[in-house]
C-alpha cells in the first residue's frame, strides 16, 4: 500500500499589526510534523497575527492600506498616512503623521510648504499654500493723523498708511504728491492753541506771585522791594493781557520780559 504523498513544508501566510491590523509582509507558516506522523492531518502552525487569507493582489492606492480586520477574517482597505511626509497648516512646519487607520486631520497637509523670501510668511488656504506679505513689526504712520501705527497682523499694508513720519502737526499728507505738506489752516491753529497755553501759563505764574507779594502789603509785612515787585508783577500781568492785541499775533509774539 503506498503511503499518502506527504504536503509541503511551508504554507503561505501574511503577518498584519496587532494594534491597528495592518499588513506587514507575506511569511511562511511550516507544517506540523506531529499531526502528521501521528494520524496523517495536514496542520501548519500559523503564529499570532498572522493570516492564510492572501490581501488584495492590487496596491493600495495613495494614503491608503490593507488592514486585516479579525472580526470578519478578511481584508480591508483603510487610510494610511503614517509613513507620509506632514505639514501642520498653522504653523507651516513638519507635523506627526497620524496612526495607520486613521484620516488625515484637517490640520494636517501632504503638501510642503513654499520657500519664502524676507518679508514674506505662507499661509494655508484650505487647500493649497499661499505667500503672504509680512510686515510685522514695521512702524508705520498714519496719512490722517500722523499718528504712529504698529503692524501686528499678517497681510499687505492697510490703505492710509505711509513710512514717512509726519514733521510735525502743521502738516498735512498729499495724496497727489504722496508726502507730508505744510497745511496754512493746521499751521494756523498749532500758533494759536501755543499761544494761549504759553500766554495761560505766564498768567498763573504772574497771579501766583501776585497773590503773595499782596498778602503781605495787606498784612503789613512787606519789604521796599517786594512792594515794588507787586507792582512790578500786576504790570508784567496787564502786559500779559494785551498780548493777543499785537499785530502779528499768533504767527510773532514780542513777549513782555519777566519782572527781575
Amino acid at each position: 500500500m503506498a503511503l499518502p504523498k506527504q504536503p509541503a513544508a511551508t504554507f503561505a501566510i501574511w503577518r498584519f499589526a496587532a494594534d491597528t491590523g495592518q499588513l506587514l509582509g507575506e511569511d511562511v507558516a511550516y507544517l506540523d510534523p506531529l499531526a502528521w506522523e501521528t494520524d496523517g492531518t495536514t496542520r501548519y502552525i500559523v503564529p499570532p497575527c498572522a493570516t492564510t487569507v492572501k490581501p488584495p493582489a492590487a496596491a493600495p492606492a495613495h494614503g491608503k492600506g490593507h488592514c486585516f480586520d479579525a472580526a470578519t477574517g478578511k481584508w480591508k482597505t483603510v487610510s494610511d498616512y503614517s509613513t507620509a511626509s506632514v505639514w501642520d497648516t498653522t504653523t507651516a512646519l513638519p507635523g506627526t503623521p497620524p496612526r495607520f487607520g486613521d484620516a488625515l486631520p484637517a490640520n494636517l497637509t501632504l503638501f510642503a510648504p513654499p520657500t519664502t523670501a524676507a518679508g514674506q510668511v505662507v499661509q494655508w488656504s484650505g487647500k493649497d499654500w499661499a505667500l503672504v506679505a509680512d510686515h510685522r513689526g514695521e512702524v508705520w504712520y498714519s496719512q490722517e493723523s500722523g499718528l504712529q501705527v504698529a503692524i501686528v497682523a499678517v497681510g499687505d499694508i492697510p490703505a492710509g498708511l505711509t513710512q514717512t513720519a509726519r514733521p510735525d502737526v502743521t502738516h498735512a499728507w498729499d495724496s497727489v504728491t504722496g508726502n507730508w505738506v505744510v497745511d496754512d489752516l493746521l499751521r494756523e491753529q498749532h500758533q494759536v492753541q501755543y499761544a494761549q497755553e504759553e500766554l495761560a501759563r505766564r498768567t498763573a505764574t504772574a497771579s501766583e506771585r501776585i497773590t503773595t507779594l499782596a498778602d503781605a502789603v495787606a498784612l503789613e509785612m512787606a519789604t521796599d522791594a517786594e512792594a515794588a515787585a507787586l507792582t512790578d508783577w500786576k504790570r508784567y500781568r496787564v502786559l500779559l493781557s494785551r498780548v493777543p492785541k499785537q499785530e502779528m499775533y499768533p504767527a510773532a509774539i514780542d513777549w513782555p520780559a519777566l519782572p527781575a
